[in-house]
């Protein structure tokens, strides 16, 4: 399964929008909402989303609670439909046997206070990420 590309956030002063393009192959995308330590590193996952569309967003009005930090999304695409997990009894009919790969966005968003939520692009930083799965679930560097 070919990795996810060009995925990308877009932020305003109460929301976040993650973006990428759509992956061959794929039936469905996992998206989860890292908060990073102090040096870039992902630490703490936060949210996370299955969907068959190619963008997330969170926003204030959604109810969602994010204490002050730095944030990337890490977005996996699965050659299976992952949305059918959240429905009773359809786990059991996906295919065993599957191919998923992932990708991190390149920006970082910083939530600069809790209650009224404040998103904005957070100034760039060189992380150090983990290797990334390759579609035989070894990892690739």
């Amino acid at each position: 399964m070919p990795q996810p590309q060009n995925v990308t956030v877009q932020a305003t002063q109460n929301s976040a929008t993650f973006s990428w393009s759509s992956v061959p192959g794929a039936k469905s995308y996992y998206v989860e909402l890292w908060q990073l330590d102090d040096q870039g590193n992902p630490k703490n996952p936060r949210f996370s989303w299955y969907t068959t569309a190619t963008q997330v967003q969170f926003t204030q009005n959604a109810g969602i609670q994010l204490p002050p930090g730095n944030y990337r999304a890490r977005v996996f695409a699965a050659s299976v439909d992952l949305t059918q997990l959240g429905r009773p009894g359809q786990a059991a009919q996906l295919d065993p046997q599957f191919n998923i790969s992932s990708a991190w966005s390149q920006q970082t968003v910083q939530v600069q206070s809790v209650g009224t939520l404040r998103v904005v692009p957070a100034p760039d930083t060189a992380p150090v990420l983990p290797p990334e799965p390759d579609a035989e679930g070894g990892l690739s560097q």
